[in-house]
């Protein structure tokens, strides 16, 4: 363990306190920054600056405001979630802080302010937090209850210690987040932008319509507490959401006064629309419906559009006000003051443009397929991010249990095996799959070391399937499968790739680990990525050839590395015809990988004896 004593939070700061109660008639356009919960983030600052708010000079005095400094920590006092701190940069300039954060000076005799920002973001502060929470509906923490909360007290030294070993690990999965969250948001606009472009093209026979022309428009019911009529099933505004379809499953039951006229039932088929709502950008989202329970009804807040030209596909047309350009125009269509609200006359005037109805059909299958594969796509990428938080948490409850070690070492079974699960997940995304067998990630290991410049712990010698270290790629394989990662498995002469079920978990692990050796390792995949297992074996073969010619202080010329790559080898290699190693020659000289004699020496089998 880490400590064996803990120390109430109050008791490790020199100032304690709150922020100021700074109302909106107490702010100014410039002047003393008001720094806000807003601005906490989870152990970050977000500095926000298009949304800062200040104070005069003035209002600072009259209000006796505490200031805050570079260095203090911030904690949020409000959700989400409540307890998070962050450490105040220097922003150059002067600050204060709202009251619903409380500000800590830590004595720094004591701990240092690093390691209680590391400490607040584990999940034992955060559920000792929420024990002393109160409120329902918005849960809050007290300054006096926040001081309560009982932090780990180790050496300084022991503080410093762990911080350096989180700053490490955290800076490598932190740009794994972000370069998730960056694949996930790419997923979400590559298929707006296909949507967009099949549905606003306009092809041969095409025709200019209005809504209008097509759709007859009927606005939802109203109803409240008091209502005393039939019992009916409603689409209200929190049903749409991201969705295609109604969601049957999640509709609310209500009382409406009378019973439900005919006019107002739904029918399978039927289109509805937000027609108010308090958020501008919400106004004008859609939802088909279909295997619609036959005493449904939809709210006043929404506006049900049903297509009465068969040959308009009710579907095409969702797709249709999906769209960016359409849902724009909805968008601006709102108008209100408080809430903005979307009228028929302006969904009667919405232009369409719609190909006869097979080629609607075959439109809305294409953006189907193309759909289910984006939310597959996004799936994935939601559940590397969780993947990911949850190595955070994992990470800090090591650390605060005394469980954590120093970075992972290059020259060890496991950080090779995470290169080749690594190598191995590139070349799936690539549908390169089928070539990434046991060859080639030992290729790639090899390459790892002697282009990349990784030591990782190997002694490759002259092998029929050119520079290998067998020990450590078994003891690899083994880790590997031990940790429920990955495995080799025969097929016929050679041997595949085969996931494990902790593959996906344990990858995430990997690249966030070596994600400061990533641009080296991914250099060398993708050179290996177009390559069969016969022509990467070849490439590294030549490449360690010419390397022992360079180390030794031999003459380099294209017979010489072709004598050492193929005559020089193992009797294997004459097998393979001499024209595949001198393209290997041109190719290391076009793409400027020529070896300059510091990578390892691969010897012969006989220093094996």
């Amino acid at each position: 363990m880490i400590a064996s004593n803990t120390v109430p939070l109050s008791k490790l700061c020199k100032v304690f306190t709150d922020g100021n109660w700074i109302e909106s008639k107490d702010q100014a356009t410039a002047g003393i920054r008001l720094v806000q919960t807003g601005n906490v983030g989870n152990g970050i600052f977000k500095d926000r600056r298009e949304k800062a708010r200040f104070i005069d000079k003035e209002t600072f005095i009259r209000l006796k405001c505490q200031e805050i400094y570079a260095g203090d920590c911030l904690v949020s006092r409000l959700p989400d979630p409540v307890g998070r701190s962050c450490i105040i940069p220097n922003l150059g300039e002067q600050m204060i802080t709202a009251v619903d954060c409380s500000i800590l000076r830590f004595d720094n005799n004591k701990v240092k302010s690093e390691f209680f920002n590391y400490y607040s973001q584990s999940r034992k502060y955060l559920q000792d937090v929420d024990r002393l929470c109160t409120g329902a509906t918005r849960r809050r923490i007290s300054r006096k209850n926040l001081g309560k909360i009982e932090i780990p007290l180790p050496s300084l030294a022991e503080q410093q210690r762990i911080v350096a070993i989180l700053d490490e690990a955290f800076a490598g999965i932190d740009a794994a987040i972000e370069n998730t969250k960056r694949n996930l948001a790419n997923a979400r606009e590559l298929f707006e932008s296909y949507l967009n472009n099949v549905i606003t093209q306009k092809g041969e026979g095409w025709i200019e319509k209005k809504l209008g022309d097509v759709a007859a428009f009927r606005n939802g019911l109203n109803f409240t507490k008091s209502s005393r009529g039939e019992v009916i099933q409603i689409v209200g505004v929190k049903d749409f959401k991201n969705h295609f379809y109604v969601q049957t499953a999640e509709l609310d039951s209500v009382t409406i006064d009378g019973t439900l006229r005919p006019d107002d039932v739904l029918l399978d088929g039927d289109i509805l629309t937000v027609r108010s709502n308090g958020n501008k950008d919400l106004i004008g989202r859609c939802l088909l419906v279909q295997n619609i329970d036959p005493n449904t009804s939809h709210s006043g807040f929404t506006i049900r559009i049903r297509i009465l030209d068969e040959r308009v596909s009710p579907e095409f047309i969702v797709h249709y006000l999906k769209s960016k350009k359409i849902r724009q125009m909805l968008i601006d269509s709102g108008d209100g003051a408080n809430i903005n609200s979307l009228n028929q006359q302006a969904l009667t005037a919405i232009p369409l443009v719609i190909p006869a109805i097979n080629e609607q059909i075959r439109i809305v299958g294409s953006i189907n397929e193309t759909s289910v594969e984006a939310i597959n796509l996004q799936s994935v990428y939601r559940q590397k991010l969780d993947l990911l938080t949850e190595l955070k948490q994992s990470i800090l409850q090591k650390a605060f249990s005394g469980e954590l070690t120093s970075s992972i070492q290059t020259a060890s079974s496991e950080f090779s095996a995470h290169i080749i699960a690594f190598a191995y997940a590139r070349h799936r995304s690539n549908r390169r799959n089928k070539t990434f067998g046991r060859v080639k990630a030992q290729k790639t290991l090899q390459l790892v070391e002697s282009i990349g410049g990784i030591d990782l712990g190997r002694v490759p010698i002259k092998d029929a399937a050119g520079p290998n270290d067998s020990a450590h790629m078994r003891q690899a394989e083994n880790w590997a499968v031990a940790n429920d990662y990955f495995e080799f498995v025969p097929r016929g002469d050679g041997y595949d790739f085969r996931q494990r079920s902790g593959f996906d978990k344990r990858l995430v692990e990997g690249c966030a680990r070596f994600e400061q050796y990533r641009s080296k390792i991914e250099r060398v995949v993708d050179l290996l990525l177009p390559m069969d297992s016969e022509k990467a074996e070849v490439f590294a073969t030549v490449h360690a050839a010419w390397n022992n010619l360079v180390s030794d202080g031999l003459e380099v010329t294209d017979q010489k590395i072709l004598w050492e790559a193929r005559d020089n080898w193992h009797a294997g290699k004459l097998d393979i015809p001499e024209e595949k190693f001198r393209e290997a020659i041109r190719y290391i000289r076009s793409n400027n990988l020529i070896p300059d004699g510091t990578a390892k020496i691969v010897k012969g089998q006989e220093s094996l004896f």
